[in-house]
């Protein structure tokens, strides 16, 4: 395994395969964070700041290889914390699918926070949400481009009107 897949490993593991959250927690830009997992060489500076983020990483396997990719003697904690992460992860993307949610799929969540009911993720059903809420984000790319175009002409008539009732009355 290369430098650039152990850290692609770590991203999928402490936060849940997103670079965004992955960039934010190292405080770098994803642009760096792409090129740390896609890249040949990585410095010291990202290892020093992946190893303080993350201080249960195993720094002998992260450099070299060698070993696992978490310390023995944290095996516990990390368990907890994989387990935090992955619900934060799915109750994110859960938060995203409520627009597109029937009311049946709204019942089955509250009753899955509540605690009453075992909800079971239908990939039919996450496939769907997906696909509703890239249809709602597409049409409002739609309305937002076509506002910008729009908006000079308004802003400028905007401007002028401004400018011509608050000019002195003689």
């Amino acid at each position: 395994m290369t430098i650039n897949e152990r850290v692609a490993y770590i991203m999928k593991e402490k936060a849940g395969g997103s670079l965004t959250r992955f960039s934010e927690a190292l405080g770098i830009t994803t642009q760096y964070a792409t090129r740390l997992i896609k890249a040949g060489s990585v410095g010291i500076e990202p290892i020093t700041r992946i190893l303080q983020t993350y201080p249960d990483i195993n720094s002998r396997w992260l450099i070299t290889n060698e070993g696992f990719p978490f310390d023995k003697d944290k095996d516990s904690e990390y368990i907890v914390r994989s387990e935090i992460s992955r619900r934060i992860n799915l109750l994110l993307d859960l938060e995203r699918w409520i627009p597109a949610m029937s009311e049946t799929d709204l019942q089955d969540l509250l009753g899955l926070l509540s605690g009453d009911k075992d909800f079971k993720l239908d990939p039919m059903k996450v496939s769907d949400w997906e696909h509703k809420v890239s249809e709602k984000e597409r049409q409002l790319n739609e309305r937002v481009t076509k506002a910008m175009k729009e908006t000079p002409f308004n802003l400028l008539a905007l401007v002028t009107l401004t400018k011509l009732t608050s000019l002195p009355v003689s």
